[in-house]
């Protein structure tokens, strides 16, 4: 589904890794994915949650690199794009996430810009201006 990426227009996206502040609870994720899929209007694109507990140390970075750079075994990156949930710039680890998230090349906004990225005539028009 092609989703407008501030910045970037309108690019394809299939998996959308869903990232919140170390803190964040599961029913949180869960709820958050609900509402990403439904904006998409099950526009064929996966919301998971990617969640990392305890103190934020080197394990855990670590796997927070591992989780977002994991790729399919013909190469696709498995998260094309990455929401990140309410707080997550005060949060040290989050903020981490999202850098490393941008580095990868996903396309990383927060709950309400993916929501309104996800509108089928924004992406529309934002195709249609970059000539795509």
């Amino acid at each position: 589904m092609k989703v407008d990426v501030p910045g970037r227009g309108a690019v394809d996206i299939r998996r959308v890794a869903v990232v919140g502040p170390a803190w964040t609870d599961f029913d949180t994720y869960k709820e958050a994915c609900e509402y990403l899929h439904e904006a998409a209007d099950a526009g064929y694109i996966s919301f998971s949650g990617l969640m990392w507990f305890g103190r934020t140390n080197a394990g855990m970075l670590r796997q927070m690199v591992r989780d977002l750079a994991d790729e399919y075994p013909d190469g696709t990156p498995r998260y094309d794009g990455v929401c990140m949930l309410p707080g997550w710039q005060s949060d040290g680890a989050a903020a981490f996430a999202a850098a490393v998230a941008r580095t990868l090349g996903a396309a990383v906004m927060g709950l309400d810009e993916w929501v309104r990225a996800l509108e089928p005539a924004d992406a529309e028009r934002s195709e249609e201006a970059s000539g795509q």
